[in-house]
């Protein structure tokens, strides 16, 4: 018996988790075009304020011993999330915006905290390029994908990461359309953490915008309002709605599940957004000069062009913008990935 009590304490002291330890790294383009945010959460409250260092170029090596260039430090702001499950578990999200960035320009960076002295490892990323960065010899590579779950899709988490990790390959952005983990609030939100980290090989290299969709409901969707950290309009809207543009493209992010959940969204809420779209998509198509493309995306689609697909927005709801604007939409309910052509 004390043979196996032994062998128990070992276990546990091996699989023992820092609760200070960074997780769930990713990255999103801030509000100005020379930022960069950067979010990841702890299980235990750190003294002081988040913090990332960030050097230019690649390096993997940042000892006293090593030639590493000069170091920046940025603080950010930390918050504490408490589930909205009966174990009411506490995530501490911190947030980070790396600001005055040069375009196109290389990064590598660490999260952590200095006075618990716990670093994520070292990670990479491009800032915004500009338009003149954008170039037949050197195009636009923006990927979108939907629905993707923790057990569910590993494999395709592995291709999209061996994507990123080539050079070659790495794609500007990363839009990602709604249905997280299936999902972020299960098991108390440890299947949130869990994909957070399945996805950190993909999201702390390259810009993860997102939008929400119907697996995110629970709690009235504040996994997906804390977890992540959208730009602009974002910011003052749970990350619902929001827009950015990234070279000769405006993205634009809706909130399709505002049409399905009256419990958390109103009239009134609806209406705001659909204000916030017309203006938004109005001074795009009078900006068709600096972004000749504009593509929207949400989880469900507002309209199919399939007659054999009935449409996903309730006709109550649905907004009518009588041909006015033509715009790209991707979304994740219709699985074919259908495209409204403009």
């Amino acid at each position: 018996m004390l043979g196996l009590a032994l062998v128990a304490v070992a276990v546990s002291a091996a699989t023992a988790v820092n609760e200070h330890a960074p997780t769930g790294v990713h990255i999103a383009f801030g509000t100005r075009d020379d930022e960069m945010s950067v979010t990841w959460h702890t299980l235990a409250s750190n003294p002081g304020d988040p913090t990332v260092e960030f050097y230019p170029g690649i390096i993997d090596d940042v000892s006293e011993s090593s030639d590493a260039p000069q170091v920046s430090r940025v603080e950010g702001s930390t918050r504490a999330f408490i589930d909205g499950g009966p174990e009411r578990t506490v995530r501490f999200v911190h947030r980070v915006t790396l600001q005055n960035l040069e375009p196109g320009a290389i990064y590598s960076y660490r999260v952590g905290n200095p006075a618990t002295k716990t670093w994520s490892r070292l990670f990479n990323f491009c800032a915004k390029r500009n338009k003149s960065q954008i170039s037949p010899a050197k195009p636009l590579k923006l990927l979108a994908l939907c629905d993707q779950g923790h057990r569910e899709s590993a494999g395709v988490v592995q291709l999209v990461a061996a994507e990123v990790a080539d050079p070659a390959t790495r794609p500007d952005a990363l839009i990602h359309c709604g249905d997280f983990a299936y999902d972020l609030d299960t098991y108390s939100g440890r299947n949130g953490d869990r994909w957070l980290s399945d996805v950190e090989p993909v999201a702390a290299y390259v810009p993860y915008m997102t939008s929400q969709g119907n697996h995110e409901r629970a709690y009235n969707f504040s996994h997906y309002a804390e977890r992540f950290t959208m730009p602009g309009h974002g910011a003052r809207t749970g990350n619902a709605y929001y827009s950015f543009d990234l070279g000769p493209l405006h993205v634009v992010a809706f909130n399709a599940e505002a049409f399905f959940w009256p419990e958390y969204f109103d009239e009134a809420y609806m209406s705001r957004m659909y204000e916030w779209l017309v203006t938004d998509l109005r001074a795009a198509n009078d900006d068709r000069a600096n972004t000749p493309w504009v593509m929207v995306h949400g989880h469900r689609p507002m309209y199919c062009v399939d007659p054999k697909v009935p449409d996903l927005t309730p006709h109550a709801n649905k907004p009518e913008f009588a041909g006015r604007l033509r715009v790209g939409e991707a979304s994740g309910e219709e699985r074919r990935g259908e495209r409204v052509r403009g």
